[in-house]
């Protein structure tokens, strides 16, 4: 549970990068990061239709309270993380960043060298700040070979990593970093959570 509530605290107070300076909370234009809204003091009063079926329903008025909605986000993150784990089938990280065209649109492309970071992100460069979480850090290992769960229906989604020997850089599209080897890229395996 400290875990867990130690990263619902950062995601609340850092936030997590989107990889898009326009894109985050805030909408458009917005920080580049999505922050989790935890609640807050404010009491906010709103009409509820009784029957969302029916536009001429009666309304009844209810008070929500700003702790509310933290609960409600919180269960809402929960039950993202559940439903993702379920219909992927797996608990890996897949290879979800696509490649851009020239106009910035998404192609039908996924860069292998995904394992090694998407999203603005690189794996290889996380590390654990606290001094309490020293010990969770595992040292780069530039000879590991992992393959992740390919999951149905979303075939060559799995990451894998390894050495240049084993994985060939030759025609491989760069990632975000530029990256087109998947080296010492083994620290995927980071759940739907996508924690470190």
């Amino acid at each position: 549970f400290e875990g867990f509530w130690r990263n619902w605290k950062r995601m609340i107070e850092i936030g997590i990068p989107t990889g898009n300076t326009g894109v985050g909370s805030g909408g458009v234009g917005g920080t580049g990061k999505f922050v989790l809204f935890a609640g807050d003091d404010t009491e906010r009063q709103m009409d509820v239709d009784l029957d969302p079926r029916n536009s001429q329903a009666e309304k009844r008025p209810i008070t929500v309270y700003g702790y509310e909605y933290g609960l409600a986000n919180m269960a809402a993150f929960l039950s993202q993380v559940m439903v993702d784990g379920i219909y992927d089938d797996a608990c890996d990280e897949l290879s979800e960043q696509r490649l851009l065209d020239r106009s910035g649109n998404p192609t039908n492309v996924y860069p292998f060298s995904n394992a090694c970071g998407q999203w603005n992100a690189s794996y290889e460069d996380m590390t654990c700040p606290l001094p309490e979480e020293k010990g969770m850090e595992c040292p780069l290992s530039p000879g590991m070979t992992i393959v992740g769960s390919n999951v149905t229906g979303k075939e060559n989604r799995g990451l894998y990593c390894g050495p240049t020997s084993v994985y060939s850089t030759k025609g491989n599209q760069k990632n975000d970093y530029g990256r087109t080897d998947v080296e010492g890229c083994c620290w995927w395996g980071r759940g739907p959570l996508h924690t470190k």
